[in-house]
């Protein structure tokens, strides 16, 4: 018997197989250098004449393959790149392939020109894609708090605004597809910025004098962020989605994320929703740190009983509808959106001394935040005789937040603002290109309650801007300037008027394909705003009594910047040198005097000085067959200080670290190590902040099946359980980081 069925599997041996038996499958996907999937690519496999086009998802598929070496070539648009894979019996070899990955080939739409970030005289970065979703936090500053100049303020989860170069506030211009977010999270640190991280598509931060575009107060910094919301071009497929759940160990966060895209050749629609609800973070320490404990001349105490940082959950919710209309020469788009946000604003965490008044953050104060938001935007090219495009956009909001104390609402702030540019590009002339535009702003202002220390205001501006460039063979010469007029009418004061001009110039030298160095000079101009010029009372969220100048100046800011960049092949490199003298630097200066309790804080002027630099070198440690091995090495350092002696306050410390990343066609692991080192360098009646490490980590894996790409993904945050405080934070000694946090989640796109 045995010998018989030896003699059957021989002579089925000896059968020939079915060609595809001894077949493989070749499946990958096509990335743009800024991650998101790039569709309609075309897909060749050269040595066996077969095409593929890809989808929505960037995925394409090679069934039934012979065994063998073969040529892949992607094409999309101009751009064009080239694989060469091994197809074994059997088996599905996976590949990403990333477009252009070279900085140049990425547009920076914060340009006028739709440059990328090689040409420009700012330094730009751009994050996108993948590395964006894994990053993103329930605020935007805490999203991007590990960037390169950036970090973020804290007031808890929940409200975190972005700090560029130790700048933040009105200093650096929080946006959302070219135009303001609109909310009040620069009027006080524990607002929120009314944007939902999940659902933003790429983020571009521009750093130093970013003022001709988008308005002379942001001279700090620019954070630009596109989503999809108003479709500018026609889907490739009629329906499209992403589906998204995430929840962490440190605040039992629990977020869900859905959004539609589809349409034909000349409609297009677009509709997203989310949830995220999180409890009390965990913190690895008692919640006020030892240093304020000391510097308040309490005695000292057995440790404390760990317990979550109180007031420190957070509720959110949203979602948007949006649809473009497209013809032969352009495409107009509307959405309509909302955003709700029901969070706890962290407070005092020790007992007070007897007698002392207590403060209301011990029975929680709360933020109950209401957005609805209209916004358009479209293009027309060639509109008239000597204009190639005319492009607008502009929003309109109706926003009201409630601070809530004791059970009872105390303050209510609403905020209904417009922001509104027209920019055009005229055909060269002498062969310079230029944009020019206008840009108007308004808001209705009202605080009334407890904590309604500015008065209501209604603001306005307007402002008028030109920028030019021109390219010498490897040299691109830009300049441009803008003049903004700004009327504040408070109530109870004296209305004011003021004119800030801005001037930026700068020079870029390429060398080769992708390597660039560049210098930028500006100066510019910022007008008070209206807590700087009207505050008066208690403001219990920076746990001070403000008190703000009518006759406050403008600022005046002169920048230079100087960068050196290489993106390509090899080792690649980032540094950048900044110093900004600003004139009339306006600042809330500690007084060391007490009102009800608090600490008396005015706002002054003096001449200041911020430089620094930021600097980062990636080192390929293996490059073969698809699979990379990166190594990271980065710091920044930014120093402030005022010119009659003395420093700037939450001025954020120096900082370096390195990472590893690790990357295969199905797999992304990196780990990363950053030591923040202490801040002993503090303004008057500023307490020093202690150094810390944070050690992070992070694996994903990608599943392609013909109906749905999953992404399922891990994060572990602050895995050495550090005490973390922020420096740029008020709350700094009430409010550390989360301990030791792990964060899963499953992204699934169809």
């Amino acid at each position: 018997m045995r010998s018989r069925i030896f003699r059957l599997c021989a002579a089925c041996a000896a059968i020939p197989l079915p060609a595809a038996v001894l077949a493989g499958d070749l499946e990958g996907r096509v990335i743009q250098a800024s991650g998101l999937p790039e569709a309609g690519a075309t897909v060749r496999l050269l040595d066996a004449g077969r095409i593929a086009t890809s989808d929505v998802r960037g995925h394409f598929h090679f069934e039934d393959l012979p065994a063998g070496e073969y040529t892949l070539r992607i094409e999309a648009g101009e751009d064009m790149e080239t694989r060469h894979v091994s197809i074994a019996r059997d088996g599905v070899v996976s590949i990403d392939v990333v477009l252009a990955a070279e900085l140049d080939a990425i547009e920076v739409s914060a340009s006028a020109f739709g440059r990328s970030a090689l040409e420009l005289a700012q330094p730009v970065e751009i994050i996108g894609g993948d590395e964006l979703k894994l990053l993103a936090e329930a605020s935007i500053g805490a999203t991007l708090s590990s960037q390169l100049g950036v970090t973020s303020t804290y007031f808890g989860p929940a409200s975190g605004r972005p700090v560029i170069r130790g700048l933040t506030g009105n200093r650096v211009r929080v946006q959302q597809d070219g135009i303001g977010s609109m909310d009040v999270s620069s009027l006080s640190p524990d607002h929120a910025v009314a944007i939902e991280p999940l659902l933003i598509d790429s983020v571009e931060i521009v750093k130093g004098a970013a003022t001709l575009l988008y308005g002379n107060g942001a001279f700090g910094g620019v954070i630009n962020m596109t989503d999809s919301r108003i479709p500018e071009e026609s889907p490739y497929t009629p329906f499209s989605g992403a589906l998204e759940l995430r929840g962490d160990t440190a605040a039992d966060q629990r977020s869900f994320v859905a959004r539609f895209d589809g349409g034909g050749e000349r409609l297009a629609w677009h509709a997203d929703a989310f949830t995220r609800n999180s409890d009390e973070v965990e913190i690895p320490v008692p919640a006020e740190s030892e240093i304020l404990h000391e510097a308040e001349g309490h005695a000292e105490e057995e440790a404390a009983h760990l317990e979550p940082l109180a007031n420190s959950d957070v509720e959110t919710r949203g979602g948007a509808l949006g649809g473009s209309w497209f013809g032969e020469s352009g495409f107009f788009g509307m959405s309509v959106s909302t955003y709700e946000s029901n969070y706890g604003v962290p407070g005092h965490a020790h007992e007070e001394e007897e007698g002392a008044p207590e403060p209301a953050h011990e029975e929680g104060v709360r933020i109950d935040l209401e957005q609805l938001r209209y916004d358009i935007k479209g293009r027309i090219d060639n509109p008239f005789s000597g204009i190639e495009s005319l492009k607008f956009r502009a929003g309109y909001n109706d926003y009201e937040h409630r601070e809530i104390e004791h059970g009872a609402v105390a303050t209510t702030f609403v905020n209904d603002a417009y922001d509104a540019r027209l920019e055009m590009t005229h055909a060269p002339l002498a062969e310079w290109r230029g944009a020019f535009g206008v840009q108007l702003r308004g808001r209705d202002f009202a605080a009334v309650g407890e904590e309604a220390y500015v008065p209501p205001t209604d603001a306005r501006s307007i402002g008028v801007f030109l920028v030019e460039e021109r390219e010498f063979d490897q040299w691109r010469v830009e300049a441009g300037g803008r003049v903004e007029t700004q009327e504040q009418d408070p109530q109870g004061f004296a209305g004011q008027s003021d004119t800030a001009f801005s001037a930026s110039a700068g020079i870029v030298r390429k060398l080769g394909n992708a390597q660039s160095v560049g210098v930028n000079f500006t100066r510019a101009q910022r007008m008070p705003d209206i807590e700087e010029r009207y505050s008066e009372g208690p403001h219990l969220a920076t746990l001070q009594y403000e008190i703000g100048d009518p006759a406050l100046d403008t600022e005046t800011a002169n920048n230079i910047d100087l960068t050196w960049r290489k993106a390509g092949d090899g080792v690649n490199w980032t540094l950048n040198l900044y110093y900004n003298r600003v004139d009339d630097f306006i600042y809330l200066d500690n007084t060391g005097a007490e009102i009800d309790g608090l600490p008396v804080a005015v706002y002054t002027q003096a001449d200041a000085v911020l430089k620094g630099y930021e600097a980062e070198v990636v080192l390929p440690l293996l490059e073969e067959s698809g699979d990379s091995l990166d190594l990271r090495l980065f710091s920044d350092y930014t120093r402030g200080t005022l010119d009659g002696g003395g420093n700037l306050p939450r001025i954020p410390p120096l900082r370096f670290g390195a990472g590893l990343d690790y990357t295969t066609a199905k797999w992304t692991a990196g780990v990363e190590a950053i030591r923040y080192d202490e801040q002993d360098k503090v303004a008057a009646n500023e307490l020093p902040t202690e150094g810390y490490v944070m050690l992070d980590a992070s694996v994903s894996w990608r599943i392609f099946t013909p109906h749905a790409d999953w992404n399922v993904f891990v994060r572990a945050s602050n895995l050495l359980d550090e005490e973390a405080r922020r420096h740029s934070s008020f709350l700094k000694d009430l409010a550390p980081l989360p301990g030791r946090n792990f964060t899963v989640g499953v992204r699934a796109g169809f």
